[in-house]
């Protein structure tokens, strides 16, 4: 669990976290609730505004949300399409402590934003491709799982550390004081750019591009 102070902008007015005799802003408090959300039949997550998540295989859905209790129905979990979407209702939170348990089939897809933190346990992914998605100083870890090939993008100083995340093939994007470990078995593509870093381990064929201060680091 983390707790975390937000700002959520919208145009035209932006919205502050601060106290909550004001409207649209919110104080989270220190008694957290726990509740199952009704959400199924989705293979992609979303994730925004300092949510933490943790991704689990499981043959069945589960979503279980554990937050401030104050605050709970202001955590949005729906499904569009294929993609599970959390993110806060409009406002300007402080001490927000969130995290989102969820087991599921398969996972796709992940992208985190704000500031979100993701871990992925076993993980599930019945696609060909996994495409992790990183910005606004989010961050990413994987214990036991494994993918065929690995879509990684990170910006805004993000961080994944995925060497326990085993892929065969990677294309890699990394942008913004971002850094990235992976493991990879065959081939990495891709190019790092504003002094971000890439660890790798593995014996793989590199095609990677960098520019602005990035590095490459054989870690093996």
């Amino acid at each position: 669990m983390h707790k975390t102070t937000l700002l959520i902008a919208f145009a035209p007015a932006i919205l502050a976290f601060g106290s909550c005799q004001d409207d649209d802003r919110y104080v989270g408090s220190d008694r957290l609730a726990t509740e199952t959300r009704p959400v199924l039949d989705f293979n992609e997550i979303r994730v925004g505004d300092a949510i933490a998540v943790e991704v689990s295989a499981a043959p069945r859905f589960l979503v279980t949300v554990r937050g401030n209790d104050n605050l709970m129905d202001r955590i949005v979990t729906d499904v569009q399409g294929d993609r599970l979407r959390i993110h806060m209702l409009p406002g300007n939170y402080r001490e927000l402590d969130v995290t989102v348990a969820i087991e599921m089939p398969e996972l796709n897809a992940l992208d985190l934003s704000g500031a979100s933190e993701g871990r992925l346990t076993g993980l599930p992914s019945g696609a060909d491709e996994f495409v992790l998605e990183l910005s606004g100083a989010s961050t990413a870890t994987a214990e036991n799982a494994s993918a065929t090939d690995l879509i990684l993008g990170l910006s805004g100083a993000s961080v994944a550390s995925l060497y326990d995340l085993e892929v065969s093939v990677a294309e890699v994007n990394l942008s913004g004081a971002s850094e990235a470990s992976v493991r990879i078995a065959d081939r990495i593509t891709g190019s790092l750019s504003g002094a971000s870093t890439l660890h790798y381990r593995g014996e793989p064929d590199i095609s990677v591009t960098t520019s602005g201060a990035s590095e490459l680091h054989n870690d093996n």
